[in-house]
């Protein structure tokens, strides 16, 4: 669900970063294209055994600094599934989504509903707020046949 390219995604991390003590290194380099090729939602376990397998001097403390500066600027988000493990999302490209979590697995599932969508807005339209910003996760379990 992405909408920005790698290219865009790294620009606008480097622009976000203008003025602030932060240097794009090879190994932070690493990490935000770890991040970005992702499929699922990894913690920093995952992302840190990941981006080893490029360079295998990535330390944790550069993945842990690493992605909380991406967390502080906004390019990505830290999702809190229930599981007891931090999980991250690049925000910056991405499309909105909403997530389905199996409790079971903790497996998500990523999924957008335009009715969904409208009800939130109707919702706070009928409360008398503007809808700024939402974030909806499900929880459940299969249902066995």
């Amino acid at each position: 669900m992405k909408n920005l390219s790698y290219e865009e995604f790294v620009s606008k991390i480097q622009n976000s970063f203008k003025g602030k003590k932060f240097t794009m290194t090879t190994q932070r380099e690493i990490i935000l294209r770890t991040i970005y090729d992702s499929e699922d939602h990894p913690d920093i376990d995952e992302i840190y055994l990941r981006s080893r397998k490029f360079d295998n001097k990535i330390g944790i403390a550069t993945v842990y600094r690493t992605v909380s500066a991406l967390v502080e600027i906004g390019v990505i988000e830290k999702l809190d599934f229930k599981d007891g493990k931090a999980r991250y999302e690049e925000s910056a490209t991405c499309k909105h989504h909403d997530h389905l979590i199996d409790i079971e697995t903790n497996e998500v599932h990523e999924f957008f509903n335009a009715e969904i969508e409208k009800l939130k807005h109707k919702i706070a339209i009928e409360l008398g707020y503007e809808l700024i910003y939402h974030r909806l996760d499900l929880y459940g379990k299969k249902i066995k046949k």
